[in-house]
C-alpha cells in the first residue's frame, strides 16, 4: 500500500552554526544558519545560540524624547517633557538643568568642553552644571535723536547689542543713522530685553565702525568722542541666533544645524560664526541639500558627514560638498555612533553602513522595516563589544514597537 504524503518529512539537516538575521532573501534562498527571526537570543563567539540575559530597570523616567552621553562617557543626559536632566551617581539621580526644549526630539553636540542641546522649543548650552539659552536675541533698531553736546558735526551710525550676565553678546541691531549739522549729542533708546543688558555702539563722525560707549541702560546720551571704546566684532553685524530644532554638530570651531523646508523637500544647513556658536548669518552661512537631514557628524580627518532621507553627503576639509552614496538614512534620536577610530556607523534603508570611507555592512542580509526609526550604539556584553541598533516601527494601530 502506498504511503500518504504526510508520512514523509520535509528535507532536513543539522545546523551547526548560526550566522545571524537575514530579512532580505527569499526563504528558499537562505543559507543554513541564517535566521528570519531572533527574539531574546544572542549568537556567541562560537556562532552558537544562547538565551539573551535579561535587564533590570535602573531608572524609570516618563516621556523621554532625548538621551545622550559625552563621547568619553563621563556625563549622561536625558530630556523628558521638554526638561533637560543630567544623570549622576550610582543611583542615577536626575539633576534638572533647563526647561523649554519642546516636545520633539532633542539633539546634542559637544566641543570638548561645552555641551549643546537643541530641541524644537529652544536650544541650551551647558557648561559644568549650569545651563542657559544658546540664543541671545537681537534688539530692534535703536531710536536716535539730536541734543546739544560736544560731538563734531557729521554722520553717525548707531547700533545696539544685548549682553547676558556672563558677558556673552548677541548680534548687532540694524544700524540707525543720524547727521549732526553742528556740534551736538546723540540720545539713543532701545528696548531693554529681560535678563540682558543693552549695550550701544556709535561710529566716529562719517565712520563705518561702531564702538561701544561706556554707559548702559535703555536710554543713554553720547556727547563726547571720549565715550567711545572698543569696536564691536565684525561677526556681530547682521548676525542672528540660529533657529531651534533639528540635528546639530560641532565641526571645525562652528556649530552646524539644519532646517527642513517641506514645501521644497530640501534642507538648509547653516553654520555659526567661528567660536560664536550663538550667531549665524543665514544668507551667507548656509547651503542646501536634497531631502530631510537625519544626522550631522563631524569626522576629524574627513569632514562633516550629512545623512538625509535621500542620500549621504560630506563637506570635505576643503569645504567642498560631495555625495558619498545615494542611500537613504533612517531617522531616530541617535541614529549614528562613532567608535574610537572615528568611524561612524548608521542605519540606512539598505542596512547598517559606516563611513569614512563609506562601507555597506549588512546590505545583502539585513535592512530595517519601512517607516522604522532607530538608535545605534556599541555596548560591552559578555566580554564582547557589540554594535547595537534599537529600531522602532509603528504598527497598523499606530502603536510603536521597539526591537
Amino acid at each position: 500500500m502506498a504511503k500518504r504524503k504526510n508520512d514523509y518529512s520535509e528535507p532536513a539537516f543539522p545546523v551547526q552554526q548560526f550566522v545571524g538575521l537575514n530579512n532580505k532573501a527569499e526563504p528558499r534562498a537562505m543559507r543554513p544558519g541564517e535566521l528570519v527571526q531572533a527574539d531574546n537570543i544572542d549568537i556567541d563567539d562560537r556562532l552558537k545560540i544562547r538565551r539573551r540575559r535579561g535587564f533590570a530597570s535602573a531608572k524609570a523616567v516618563a516621556g523621554i524624547h532625548g538621551a545622550w552621553s559625552t563621547p568619553d562617557e563621563d556625563r549622561a543626559f536625558v530630556c523628558a517633557g521638554g526638561t533637560l536632566f543630567e544623570i549622576v551617581g550610582d543611583d542615577l539621580d536626575l539633576i534638572e538643568l533647563a526647561t523649554g526644549l519642546g516636545s520633539g526630539e532633542v539633539y546634542f553636540a559637544w566641543d570638548g568642553v561645552t555641551i549643546y542641546a537643541n530641541g524644537s522649543g529652544g536650544s541650551v548650552v551647558v557648561q559644568g552644571r549650569t545651563a542657559k539659552q544658546l540664543a541671545i536675541p537681537t534688539p530692534n533698531r535703536p531710536v536716535v535723536s539730536a541734543l546739544p553736546g560736544e560731538l563734531p558735526a557729521g554722520r553717525y551710525l548707531v547700533t545696539a547689542i544685548f549682553e547676558d550676565a556672563d558677558g556673552r553678546q548677541g548680534g548687532a541691531a540694524n544700524l540707525a543713522e543720524i547727521s549732526l549739522s553742528d556740534r551736538g549729542a546723540i540720545q539713543i533708546a532701545a528696548w531693554d530685553g529681560a535678563g540682558y543688558t543693552v549695550r550701544f555702539a556709535v561710529s566716529q563722525p562719517n565712520g563705518t565702525v561702531c564702538r561701544f560707549i561706556q554707559q548702559t541702560g535703555s536710554v543713554v546720551v553720547c556727547e563726547h568722542l571720549a565715550q567711545l571704546g572698543a569696536p564691536i566684532e565684525e561677526v556681530q553685524y547682521a548676525a542672528y541666533p540660529p533657529p531651534a530644532g533639528g540635528p546639530i554638530a560641532w565641526h571645525q570651531g562652528k556649530l552646524y544645524g539644519c532646517q527642513y523646508k517641506s514645501d521644497d523637500k530640501i534642507s538648509e544647513i547653516y553654520f555659526s560664526k567661528p567660536f560664536w556658536p550663538h550667531l549665524t548669518h543665514r544668507h551667507l552661512d548656509s547651503f542646501y541639500v536634497p531631502g530631510e537631514v537625519v544626522f550631522l557628524v563631524s569626522i576629524e580627518n574627513a569632514g562633516l558627514l550629512i545623512g538625509t532621507n535621500k542620500a549621504i553627503w560630506i563637506i570635505t576639509l576643503e569645504d567642498q560638498l560631495d555625495m558619498v552614496a545615494e542611500v537613504a538614512c533612517v531617522p531616530g534620536p541617535q541614529s549614528w555612533y562613532r567608535d574610537e577610530d572615528d568611524t561612524v556607523f548608521f542605519w540606512t534603508e539598505e542596512g547598517m553602513c559606516s563611513a569614512m570611507p563609506f562601507n555597506r555592512i549588512t546590505d545583502t542580509v539585513l535592512a530595517p522595516a519601512p517607516g522604522a526609526r532607530c538608535a545605534v550604539g556599541f555596548i560591552e556584553d559578555g566580554g564582547f563589544e557589540r554594535l547595537m541598533a534599537c529600531t522602532e516601527v509603528t504598527a497598523d494601530d499606530e502603536t510603536p514597537n521597539s526591537r
